[in-house]
């Protein structure tokens, strides 16, 4: 499946897609700027230890999760190497589900064809891959057309508007989506062509920070059946 959430700064769309991604028993992360900082996760900065967290994200049952923060300036040439990286996990071990979060799309080029294998390539039961974006610009079309889920939080631009009622042929979602407050979002599903209206952010937030206080719990290990059901 393949998850995009879209918004502006602080909207909370990193924080919708961490929680939706933490249903998944696997999961790895590029994250460049740094916003997770769990000791329940392996955080790693240089894409020589992104390997090694990767293998031992197959074999260690304790490791659930790997982050991968660039220290690299060159962002492009990093995401290069976690995709390669993550392309090598996903096909050594092609029965595992794993969550695949690609955090704020515009630092790098989705169009590669690296990446492209992973969103075309894999099986869309068992790869669940979530990609935030501030505009449905910085998504290139030969990704956006294969979403499976929109999520969409408060957007008032008209170019993002149009895109978003192109792809969902509906101007109520539009409408829906101008009138959302903060923290509000609407999911669009395509693979159903219908939506809904989630108002309240206490059923997703969770903390990406130890220390911060979260308003719900969200189990690392059994998936949970709420607007979208992950395996």
């Amino acid at each position: 499946m393949i998850y995009l959430v879209i918004g502006r700064r602080t909207r909370g769309k990193t924080t919708r897609v961490y929680s939706l991604a933490r249903k998944v028993r696997k999961r790895v992360m590029i994250d460049p700027r740094r916003m997770i900082k769990r000791v329940d996760v392996e955080i790693v900065h240089r894409s020589d230890e992104l390997r090694a967290a990767l293998s031992d994200l197959v074999v260690d049952p304790a490791v659930n999760e790997v982050v991968f923060q660039p220290s690299d300036d060159d962002l492009d040439g990093s995401f290069i190497r976690f995709t390669i990286a993550v392309k090598e996990r996903i096909i050594r071990n092609p029965n595992v589900p794993i969550a695949v979060i690609v955090d704020e799309a515009s630092f790098f080029n989705l169009d590669d064809h690296r990446f492209q294998w992973l969103v075309k390539c894999t099986d869309r039961d068992l790869v669940h891959i979530l990609i935030t974006a501030h505009r449905p610009q910085d998504i290139p079309t030969s990704v956006r057309g294969l979403a499976d889920h929109w999520i969409i939080f408060a957007t008032t631009q008209e170019h993002d508007l149009k895109a978003i009622e192109q792809r969902s042929g509906s101007e109520r979602v539009t409408h829906a989506v101008r009138q959302l407050r903060d923290r509000e979002y609407v999911h669009w599903d395509d693979s159903r062509g219908s939506f809904d209206i989630v108002r309240d952010s206490s059923t997703w937030n969770i903390a990406m920070r130890s220390g911060e206080p979260a308003r719900q719990t969200v189990s690392v290990l059994e998936p949970a059946d709420e607007e979208f059901k992950l395996n």
